[in-house]
């Protein structure tokens, strides 16, 4: 997988190493949400913003992970709440959610788009200050 895009315009595609085949895109949505679809633009999973952090849901709109932010501590949690992932280090739930985009089969490109997502929201965040 190869990471390609404009990290500030909220898209971010998983590509092959000569960039001619797409297997993934990440894209921001107008309410702040992101959608993770393949080449063909079939929605695989929604990242939706929640008071608690965030959510991963697949597209029949069942949950599949919460992103739950407590004392410095981020965590990524199953549909039964069973921690499966989590980081003292600080890290925004949208990016954390990346982890647990299971179709995504690589977790090293989960790991990069978690990355690009911290990316992206660091730029826009210092723009706001």
């Amino acid at each position: 997988g190869y990471l390609v895009g404009d990290r500030t315009s909220g898209r971010i595609k998983v590509e092959d190493s000569s960039q001619e085949r797409e297997f993934f895109k990440l894209i921001r949505q107008e309410d702040g949400d992101w959608k993770l679809e393949d080449a063909a633009d079939n929605l695989l999973v929604r990242i939706k913003v929640r008071d608690y952090g965030a959510e991963l849901e697949s597209a029949a709109d069942e949950s599949l992970y919460k992103v739950k932010s407590r004392d410095g501590k981020t965590s990524l949690r199953d549909a039964k709440d069973q921690t499966k992932l989590y980081s003292n280090s600080p890290v925004r739930p949208m990016s954390f959610a990346c982890l647990g985009l299971d179709v995504v089969e690589d977790v090293r490109v989960r790991a990069a788009l978690l990355v690009q997502m911290q990316a992206v929201h660091s730029d826009h965040h210092a723009h706001d200050h």
